[in-house]
């Protein structure tokens, strides 16, 4: 009776300990300032309706970057500021990301490139322009994409 028990208690264990609502990874943190790439370590929990993702640097903690994603109201949260979904979208070969401004305009706007299986693509805002890729990659293409983001970014700023 014994090892029935303990037998079923393993089993609970493991069933349990192997939940695939939590993903971690690496994510190479690109800033259109300067060349400089950072490592940061990306986890995604999901609770019902709420995702979390964190992308933590374990060298510097100020920038680390905690967003709340609601899924029945497609917003995300980041600290004190809620973000929409604007009407445009930014699409790489693979993956769809929509673009989410500030709810409330302030003196600057920030931007937001995500998807939710993915997370940030990028953040674009006065002096906050990054992007957040799996793969590092060369200086020209990440132009080549800050300017294709710009470029999306301008189309929904006139419309």
């Amino acid at each position: 009776m014994r090892n029935i028990v303990f037998a079923l208690l393993l089993g609970l264990i493991t069933i349990f300990s192997c939940d695939d609502s939590t993903t971690s990874e690496t994510i190479y943190l690109h800033s259109l300032q300067n060349n400089k790439i950072e490592k940061l370590s990306f986890n995604k929990i999901k609770n019902d309706g709420l995702i979390e993702y964190s992308y933590t640097n374990d060298k510097d903690a100020i920038k680390n970057i905690f967003l709340k994603y609601d899924q029945n109201k497609n917003v995300l949260i980041a600290d004190l500021d809620t973000f929409l979904v604007t009407n445009k979208s930014f699409k790489t070969k693979k993956v769809n990301f929509e673009m989410y401004q500030n709810k409330e305009i302030k003196s600057h706007n920030t931007t937001f490139v995500f998807n939710e299986d993915y997370g940030l693509f990028a953040t674009l805002g006065y002096g906050a322009n990054f992007l957040f890729l799996k793969d590092s990659t060369s200086a020209n293409q990440r132009e080549i994409i800050y300017k294709q983001l710009f470029l999306n970014l301008n189309k929904i700023n006139v419309e």
